[in-house]
Formats: C-alpha cells, sequence, structure tokens
C-alpha cells in the first residue's frame, strides 16, 4: 500500500542520512554535517507524521504522534534561528541556545513511543495491531 511505503522509505531514508551524521562530524565536514543533519530530521518527521496519517490523525496516537513531533521539530528550527542571529555570539544564548534546542528537540521526538505506551490502549486493538492491519 502506499502508507506502506511511506513509512518505509522515510524510516529508509533517516537510516542513511542519520549514518551520515554519525561519520560527517562538524569539524571534519562542516558542509556535508549541516545537510545530512537536515535531511534526518526531515525524513524522521516525515516518518512520523506518515505514522499518525496511518493510525488517524484525530486518534489519541496520532495525536501524541503530530504534538510531539512538531514540536521537537519546532523546537529544533527556533534554536537554529535564535543562535543565527549576530548579536546573540558569544552570549550565554548564542553559546548554548542551538545545544538546549537539540537536547529538548530530540529528546521530545524520542518520548513518542512511551507517551503513546503510557497513553494505553484506547481502543480494542492495540496500536501495533492497527498499523500491521493497515498497512
Amino acid at each position: 500500500s502506499c502508507a506502506q511505503k511511506v513509512i518505509l522509505w522515510t524510516q529508509v531514508i533517516f537510516q542513511v542520512f542519520f549514518g551520515a551524521f554519525q561519520f560527517s562530524s562538524l569539524c571534519i565536514f562542516p558542509a556535508t554535517h549541516g545537510m545530512v543533519v537536515g535531511g534526518f530530521v526531515i525524513s524522521e518527521v516525515a516518518h512520523f507524521l506518515a505514522i499518525a496519517w496511518v493510525v488517524g490523525f484525530a486518534t489519541p496516537e496520532g495525536k501524541v504522534i503530530t504534538s510531539f513531533t512538531l514540536a521537537g521539530a519546532g523546537v529544533l528550527v527556533a534554536g537554529a534561528v535564535v543562535t543565527s542571529i549576530d548579536s546573540l555570539t558569544g552570549t550565554i544564548v548564542g553559546l548554548y541556545g542551538f545545544w538546549f534546542a537539540e537536547c529538548v528537540g530530540f529528546s521530545t521526538i524520542l518520548l513518542v513511543t512511551p507517551a503513546i505506551i503510557h497513553l494505553g490502549d484506547t481502543s480494542s486493538e492495540p496500536l501495533f495491531q492497527r498499523l500491521e492491519a493497515l498497512l
């Protein structure tokens, strides 16, 4: 199905970009590092939104996936924007803003699965069985 292909390929693309990120340190490959970080962030956001689409954006699980994903991505973008402002160079915000945004943004995205598990089953059929049936 289309949904299955989207979920598969967004995860494959994420894995490729994330592997390239692990190899391309900022010190050695500064231009490549930025591109692969952008690639893995965009592909993982697309992956989570595709899962939310499959389970239904209006379901409790879909709402958790969508809100955590968009919040995490939003914090990352905000951190990048704030730390690119020249007047903040050398200040505490300029030095630690993006680091903080990375920590909060990626932690938020990683919290999707535990949040869904904590939410519990709101239907008679567990989420993973519903996903399997849809795909």
